[in-house]
């Protein structure tokens, strides 16, 4: 029981990760394509 509680944790903070990551991917390439 208190592994799969974990395993939910784990995925919710990656999803929450990956999208932190690719805000910021975005941002990096919206800044790089108004440069140009």
């Amino acid at each position: 029981m208190g592994t799969q509680e974990r395993k939910k944790s784990n995925l919710k903070t990656a999803l929450v990760l990956g999208a932190i990551a690719l805000f910021f991917f975005a941002s990096v390439i919206v800044k790089f394509l108004i440069r140009n």
